[in-house]
């Protein structure tokens, strides 16, 4: 049998992406549509750095969300709500230009992960809710914050701490458990597990495409074309990061951060004694094509989801590591697939 040619294979991943992207599309609508406060979350995720620094009142703060609104730690009534149920807190942390709503709102029937998880284990869901256009780092430093008072207040409701994120929201995760060590926060030594669905490790190739073209309209000795080039480059710091997926502060302020090139950042390596379950989705049916390498779900590619950092304990079998790749499934497929789900919940009954 001749072997299908990576063009083909490139197109028919083209084709897989664009009705993917439809359904995903036609999800965002429908959950943006019967919640109408969406559009902040997506203000911010483009303009969410400006919005802080003039603080304007759309610009979105750290919080726990409970019922659509922002809730205080105090009111989330710990205490009350883990009588009869395991002292197991689950955090689901969303993506850019994302929030809370695509960890537990109904869709076509069938409820969030958040909730299902909740309603099928008795464990407790929590969602946070974050600015993305600011810097991930920043972002970092305030969840390690939110969840270190988390454990100053319910430190004896809290046995277990479980942080289930998606696409950028695994960054956000990864530069607070950084950033906890650095201030020697100690919620990390409650922290048990860690799920990064569709988590660009390794930086998304959308936005290095993104950083390409316009530092080129930018050196084009044209004036509409270097104007364009500017616009362009007004893209929040939030998805800068996402180029080389930085987490700490001192990378993003280095000179060299805006390089083509591979940019140098400070290597965050996993909590010891924290298992990391990657989760991954692959537009096509074949996930160790090169297609499925660079493009994966068709925002975050497989490489760069298993990530650097990774990739060393993934050659050791280490038990602190697993990796799970689904095949036809899209960036934000990943958070409606029905196996994967059934893959989390099977990881908390081990």
């Amino acid at each position: 049998m001749i072997k299908k040619s990576i063009w083909k294979e490139f197109t028919s991943t083209l084709k897989t992406a664009s009705l993917t992207t439809g359904k995903s599309l036609k999800y965002i609508y429908d959950a943006g549509n019967n919640h109408k406060h969406y559009l902040v979350p997506v203000l911010n995720g483009f303009i969410g750095d400006k919005l802080a620094e003039n603080n304007h009142q759309l610009s979105i703060s750290m919080s726990f969300r409970e019922n659509g609104k922002d809730i205080s730690i105090q009111n989330l009534d710990l205490k009350t709500r883990c009588k009869n149920k395991r002292k197991t807190i689950a955090i689901f942390i969303h993506g850019l230009v994302m929030d809370d709503v695509f960890w537990h709102t109904p869709y076509e029937g069938k409820p969030g992960f958040g909730s299902k998880l909740e309603q099928d284990l008795s464990i407790i869901s929590l969602y946070v809710r974050y600015n993305t256009g600011k810097h991930i780092s920043q972002n970092g430093k305030e969840l390690s914050d939110l969840l270190q008072n988390l454990m100053d207040t319910y430190e004896d409701e809290i046995e277990h701490i479980v942080l289930i994120t998606h696409s950028m929201g695994g960054l956000v995760a990864r530069s607070a458990s950084y950033y906890a060590t650095k201030e020697n926060h100690n919620w990390t030594k409650r922290l048990s597990s860690i799920f990064l669905l569709g988590v660009p490790n390794d930086g998304s190739f959308l936005e290095k495409i993104g950083h390409l073209t316009t530092t080129i309209l930018k050196i084009i000795p044209n004036l509409p074309t270097r104007i364009v080039g500017h616009i362009s480059d007004q893209r929040s710091n939030g998805i800068k990061d996402l180029r080389w997926g930085i987490l700490v502060e001192e990378d993003w302020k280095s000179p060299d951060s805006d390089t083509l090139l591979k940019a140098n950042r400070t290597k965050v390596e996993p909590l010891p004694g924290v298992k990391y379950y990657i989760i991954a989705g692959t537009m096509m049916g074949n996930e160790s094509s090169l297609v499925s390498t660079y493009f994966g779900d068709g925002l975050v590619g497989r490489k760069s989801a298993i990530g650097e950092v990774f990739h060393s304990l993934k050659e050791e079998s280490n038990e602190f590591l697993e990796v799970r790749i689904f095949r036809e499934t899209s960036h934000l497929g990943l958070l409606m697939n029905q196996n994967v789900y059934e893959y989390i919940k099977g990881a908390f009954l081990q």
